[in-house]
């Protein structure tokens, strides 16, 4: 009987405020960082469980193997089973029944995490968008701004230069005494 050897997720790096993925360094709220941590212990929890009923139906099947065969000839036929060797086997369907109970525990924490960690990506990204759209709708009204700012300053140069001019006509129409 072989034992199984589950992945492990990865562990979260924690923060002063905020938790982030080792893997791709997107950060992750408290709350759901909180539950992400939990499901991680209940996923070691259930691993821990899961390499337990492995040992001891590993266990139980090497002592039922290691009872010797009794010669059926020599010896006056005996019941099929002994009362240990029912005990045992009750044992074994217990031990493999709670085994693939923490297996089934495990696979719906495992689940529970896929998703979670699916949701929090989504709103980071949904997040991400947001931010890019107000961040390019702030730099086009920044650009109107400007362009705006620019065509008044060209006006007004243009208004400056005609008061000049408009001065200098007015000095050289006005009598010989105004001046």
């Amino acid at each position: 009987m072989s034992t199984m050897t589950l992945p492990v997720a990865p562990q979260l790096a924690e923060t002063e405020h905020q938790l982030s993925c080792p893997n791709c360094g997107s950060g992750v709220s408290l709350d759901s960082s909180q539950l992400a941590l939990d499901a991680q212990r209940q996923i070691e929890d259930l691993q821990a469980q899961v390499r337990l009923l492995t040992q001891k139906a590993t266990a139980a099947g090497s002592l039922r193997l290691s009872i010797p065969s009794h010669n059926c000839f020599a010896m006056p036929q005996l019941p099929s089973t002994t009362p240990s060797e029912r005990d045992l086997a009750a044992a074994l369907s217990r031990e493999q029944v709670l085994r693939q109970q923490a297996e089934g525990k495990l696979d719906e924490a495992s689940g529970e995490l896929e998703e979670l960690s699916q949701q929090l990506f989504e709103q980071a990204n949904e997040m991400v968008a947001t931010e890019r759209k107000a961040r390019a709708k702030l730099e086009e009204r920044v650009a109107v701004l400007e362009r705006r700012d620019v065509e008044k300053r060209k006006r007004l140069e243009r208004l400056e230069g005609a008061m000049g001019r408009i001065e200098r006509v007015r000095g050289l129409l006005a009598p010989p005494g105004d001046k």
